[in-house]
């Protein structure tokens, strides 16, 4: 229907719209849509951001050495600073997006209408998605964070040379 993924094809069931105030099902279906793109989004740079650091062991502590490696090659962190800072911006569109909703939810009231199949208002709805939106937010920020410690446990040289300190 219109190019529509399949999911929202059957939420727009012709028999379900008769039912179902239509504006509400319009507002629903892009949140929806809005959501699964943006979680997507966070899915992919906190999968990659995972990625990097675990395969990133230019300047890690070996295990089984007792020497410490204190600088790294740039071409690995800058991998890394790369999808740090792409993980931030998609962090502040979704806080923006959140903060968005927060907006909405008072106006959702307005609207005084009900999801059919499940009796859930508009209010209720908005405020399931703020929670969503807040766990993908608390995701990001623990990725952020576990970077930055792996950031403070090596130094970059500027001259991207290795040298191991006993």
């Amino acid at each position: 229907m219109l190019g529509c993924h399949r999911d929202i094809e059957h939420e727009l069931d012709r028999e379900q719209i008769a039912d179902i105030d239509v504006v509400s099902v319009l507002i629903r279906t892009f949140l929806e849509s809005e959501k699964a793109h943006r979680f997507l989004q966070v899915d992919q740079v906190v999968e990659a951001l995972q990625k990097a650091v675990v395969s990133y062991n230019g300047g890690l502590v070996d295990p089984g050495s007792s020497e410490t490696l204190i600088t790294v090659t740039s071409t690995g962190s800058d991998k890394l600073i790369k999808l740090y800072l792409q993980l931030c911006n998609v962090k502040a569109i979704i806080t923006a997006w959140r903060t968005q909703l927060v907006g909405f939810r008072r106006h959702a009231a307005e609207l005084g209408t009900d999801n059919a199949e499940s009796g859930e208002s508009m209010g209720e709805y908005v405020d399931s998605l703020i929670s969503e939106y807040d766990m993908e937010i608390n995701k990001c920020e623990m990725s952020l964070h576990g970077t930055s410690l792996v950031f403070q446990v090596v130094r970059i040289s500027p001259l991207a040379t290795s040298h191991v300190v006993s």
